[in-house]
């Protein structure tokens, strides 16, 4: 059926985004906040704002890097070009051929960017949230 094709082109790339992106920002946030917690002369209390921010921020950025070859051939998969590859992988060698490695990493500069704002401000009102939900219903 012609419908299913466009309709699923590009799940598989997607699902493993998504998947890949939320393990490395909640891990890598996770443990750079407890770093920026457990560092020498800090107060003991819960993470500040700042330290929310750029842990977050950073977390979106590594995993915006690391997840970009992924991100390139997702956008291939759902274009509407899609046509022209068999498979992910097939899309992934093409992509190889025509413009090498940095083909797999293009806009990655714009998309580090927008993770980095995103994932700042997710971490910092999630930890926000959480103070405020303690408050209301202590443990």
């Amino acid at each position: 059926c012609e419908y299913r094709h466009g309709f699923f082109s590009g799940l598989w790339p997607t699902v493993a985004k998504v998947s890949f992106c939320a393990g490395i920002r909640f891990v890598g946030y996770g443990e750079m906040a407890e770093r920026l917690r457990s560092r020498p002369g800090r107060p003991e209390g819960p993470i500040a704002i700042w330290e929310s921010l750029v842990a977050g921020g950073t977390a979106g950025g590594v995993s915006a890097v690391l997840s970009q070859p992924i991100d390139v051939v997702r956008a291939n998969m759902m274009s509407l070009d899609a046509r022209r590859y068999s498979s992910s992988l097939a899309c992934a060698r093409a992509i190889l051929r025509s413009g090498g490695l940095p083909g797999l990493f293009l806009g990655v500069g714009p998309r580090i960017c927008r993770v980095c704002v995103e994932e700042s401000l997710k971490f910092t009102l999630f930890e926000a949230a959480e103070r405020q939900l303690c408050a209301l219903f202590p443990p």
